[in-house]
């Protein structure tokens, strides 16, 4: 999710959802039905509708990552949640349009710094 759009893992969804199948095998994570992939589906949405509200305050603090907590996004058991920062960063950045390269070292300690923190 380094650079998003967020609207076409979105899309990739609906694309699965779509699909006759009973068993789908993600990139990441344990095997999943339908029910994953919608759970998936609803965090990104959920996802874009805390970073519209976040951004209203400080489009691109530093911080609105790390200060969201997990559970507003209905995913409880996610067990990489320090991925949040950057899926936060991206959905930030996606709604000022900003298209700047981020920088990976800088995103990777932040994201350590969830985790511990």
């Amino acid at each position: 999710m380094w650079d998003g759009p967020i609207d076409n893992w979105i899309a990739a969804c609906d694309a699965i959802l779509a699909l006759d199948v009973d068993v789908v095998v993600p990139g990441h994570g344990p095997l999943t039905d339908k029910h994953g992939v919608q759970d998936t589906k609803d965090y990104w949405l959920r996802l874009q509708e805390i970073a519209a509200d976040s951004q209203a305050v400080d489009p691109l603090a530093a911080g609105v990552a790390e200060s969201i907590a997990l559970g507003l996004l209905g995913n409880q058991s996610w067990s990489e949640a320090e991925r949040l920062v950057i899926n936060v960063d991206t959905a930030l950045r996606e709604l000022v349009r900003d298209r700047s390269r981020r920088d990976p070292l800088t995103l990777l300690a932040r994201m350590a710094r969830h985790k511990v923190g």
